[in-house]
């Protein structure tokens, strides 16, 4: 069944598939019993990728600005034309436009769309796409520059809606703590544990040592518990003892003397910079064993013994960092067990983000505003499913990671548009992976789809042809298929398993024949 509408411009008719009963097509009458559907139109726009989210009713196109969606290019009109939202279909209308409107590449008046379906005005191509309810709408949400982001004052640290009223410097997850800029308080039980414990050890002369895994913002916290300290005034300083040459790092930390050797200038070392402050140790448990006594007799002391230098006397408190189990290499012989007891005066765990769920809104929030800051970007915020995905990963790489990921959203997000599910990483889902999947492209159930193909390999000694789309297809069909009915028909959650879109899996079922 096809419907023809009259061209205004060249008296053609355009010829488009009708969508089925009701003006829709049945995969987005299905979505309709999930949620509100919502439409967008995706496309290049003046040399940059666009997205503009349709509002129900009637929305006009064109270069003014009093349009709802503003396409600033050459060659579409002020008022180019206008697209209709309702319940049961989406159309568009020419308003006269001087270049027309073109879908399926012929000139049209009216017409009706369906997902898939792409629009030419002028020189901008748009593709209409269908976004459930769980994408449609925002968890969180920056407000929109208005005027471009490298001209913006620096603006609120807070703007989007899951971390209102969380500010860097004092707050009331962190009271009497100072945090420095980049760190954002978090609101989760572990973390007010451990704020509380914080406040203890900032209070105290007492050495920290800071466990935790990597990537979970150690030097941070690290540089709160000295902000929050009688110590504040003094340095801060800090040594990564895994990044530093065995064979240099003795000098560093404790100096050398001028002429020790041929062309050697005389070096304050990292004890005597930090004197009347703070010296952070990360990853102290990798200092190799030689150094190891030269920091034990240093603290137990108060004198470090410089290279080719005579004794000299600092105050400085020590707060250290590592992932390791210390007791265990104290035991294995390559941690001195002593000096674990002497740096572990105030020992604090810091939980993984695996643990800690509720951190991850406000976190997702702040890296959002600070990469779209730095990318020059205005990004409307983060969708529900996008936000309930980030949620559910288990984050290995801990906070690190998710800062990683969200640069790289910003990245992949067009301009004006929203981070949804369908620019998430593939393994970004519930459980670890996307959807259910494998980050190897398994199946739901952990099989390869080898595996969900029940032998393929007996299959094809006996194959009249090896063309792929002979195979390929009826293994679509038969991944889609137990999708389908692991999910009880719930098609969300289906293609959550197969590790694709909700829009791809209705196309994918179109062209498979299932979708009847």
């Amino acid at each position: 069944m096809t419907r023809e509408t009259p061209s205004a411009a060249a008296g053609t008719h355009a010829v488009h598939p009708s969508p089925g009963s009701g003006g829709l097509d049945p995969a987005v009458e299905d979505a309709g019993h999930a949620g509100r559907i919502s439409y967008r139109l995706c496309g290049e726009v003046d040399g940059a990728r666009r997205v503009f989210h349709l509002n129900a009713g009637v929305n006009r196109l064109g270069t003014r600005a009093d349009n709802d969606v503003v396409l600033p290019a050459r060659g579409v009109s002020r008022h180019h034309a206008e697209i209709t939202v309702t319940s049961t279909a989406v159309t568009v209308r020419d308003l006269g436009s001087k270049n027309g409107v073109h879908l399926g590449g012929r000139q049209i008046a009216a017409g009706e769309l369906v997902p898939g379906d792409r629009i030419r005005l002028g020189p901008v191509d748009l593709e209409l796409e269908l976004l459930d309810e769980e994408d449609a709408s925002l968890a969180i949400e920056l407000p929109l520059p208005r005027r471009p982001p490298a001209a913006l004052s620096p603006p609120d640290p807070t703007p989007y809606l899951s971390t209102r009223g969380m500010r860097t410097g004092r707050s009331p997850e962190g009271a009497g703590l100072v945090f420095p800029p980049g760190h954002v308080p978090c609101p989760s039980p572990a973390m007010a544990l451990l704020y509380q414990q914080m406040r203890s050890a900032a209070g105290s002369a007492l050495p920290v040592m800071l466990f935790g895994e990597t990537g979970v913002g150690k030097e941070l916290l690290a540089r709160t518990i000295h902000l929050s300290s009688k110590r504040s005034a003094g340095p801060l300083v800090t040594v990564n003892c895994a990044a530093i040459p065995v064979e240099l790092l003795e000098a560093e930390m404790f100096g050398i003397g001028k002429g020790v050797a041929t062309g050697v200038d005389a070096r304050e070392g990292r004890f005597r910079l930090a004197d009347g402050g703070t010296l952070f140790l990360d990853e102290v448990g990798e200092m190799p064993p030689s150094l190891q006594a030269k920091l034990l007799r240093a603290l137990e002391s108060g004198e470090i013994h410089p290279v080719g230098r005579s004794p000299l006397p600092v105050d400085v408190r020590v707060v250290a960092a590592t992932n390791a189990d210390l007791l265990a290499r104290a035991a294995a012989g390559s941690f001195r067990e002593d000096l674990y007891y002497r740096l572990a005066g105030c020992v604090l765990e810091v939980p993984p983000l695996r643990r800690r769920g509720e951190d991850v809104p406000v976190l997702v929030g702040h890296f959002l505003r600070r990469a779209a800051e730095r990318a020059d970007k205005a990004v409307r915020g983060v969708s529900r499913r996008a936000l309930d995905r980030l949620v559910a990963h288990p984050w290995p790489g801990n906070v690190r990671e998710l800062r990683h990921e969200i640069e790289r959203l910003v990245h992949l997000c067009p301009q004006d548009g929203v981070i949804d599910s369908s620019l998430l990483a593939a393994y970004r889902s519930g459980g670890g992976t996307a959807g259910g999947g494998t980050a190897g492209g398994g199946t739901a159930g952990g099989g390869s789809v080898a595996a969900a193909a029940a032998d393929p390999a007996d299959d094809l000694r006996h194959a009249e042809t090896l063309r792929l789309s002979d195979h390929v297809e009826p293994l679509e069909r038969r991944l889609v298929t137990e999708a389908l009915r692991r999910t009880g028909g719930n098609r969300s959650r289906a293609a959550e398993l197969l590790g694709m879109s909700r829009n791809g899996l209705a196309y994918k079922m179109k062209s498979l024949g299932l979708d009847g």
